[in-house]
């Protein structure tokens, strides 16, 4: 009767913020310092304020190894907020345009996103997560739609580099 039963869900949840929580905060702390550094100097970005403190205290300080877990999901932190910014910005603007620009942005994208990749990989014969790299990236927002999907779908680094070239040329 005085057994305590444990939720199977909450307990692997309960690891990872233990694995993962302190290193997290790390990441939100030096972000937090990098924003307020970046308001004392005119037209500093505080995206690039945070990530040069970050790789100062990283290479002269150094990371406890309680915070390595934690400090190495930095990217997926980094590669969203940028996908989110951007799409705040473009969705907002879209949404006030009317529901007419929404259906044309919509159908642009689909059309492109498609037309691109299959020229890519049927017509050019190229790999298919090259030809998805390139589509998403002549598409939606350039290099950093590559990154964030090259997270997602694990493609060799030349085919990475090939893409944003690319894109930038």
């Amino acid at each position: 009767i005085g057994a305590r039963r444990t939720d199977p869900l909450v307990t692997p949840m309960r690891s990872r913020l233990r694995q993962y929580g302190p290193g997290f905060a790390v990441l939100v702390a030096v972000g937090l310092v990098g924003r307020w550094l970046a308001d004392l100097v005119p037209h500093l970005n505080y995206i690039l304020m945070a990530t040069l403190l970050g790789l100062v205290v990283a290479n002269s300080v150094g990371l406890p190894g309680w915070a390595k877990p934690g400090v190495s999901t930095y990217k997926l932190w980094l590669e969203a907020g940028i996908v989110l910014m951007g799409g705040q910005l473009v969705l907002g603007q879209v949404l006030d345009s009317g529901l007419l620009v929404l259906l044309m942005v919509v159908g642009t994208l689909l059309f492109s996103l498609i037309y691109v990749e299959t020229i890519a990989t049927r017509l050019f014969g190229l790999h298919r997560k090259l030809g998805s790299l390139l589509a998403v990236g002549s598409s939606i927002c350039g290099v950093s739609a590559i990154v964030v999907t090259s997270g997602i779908i694990d493609p060799d680094e030349d085919q990475i580099a090939y893409a944003v070239a690319t894109v930038l040329l």
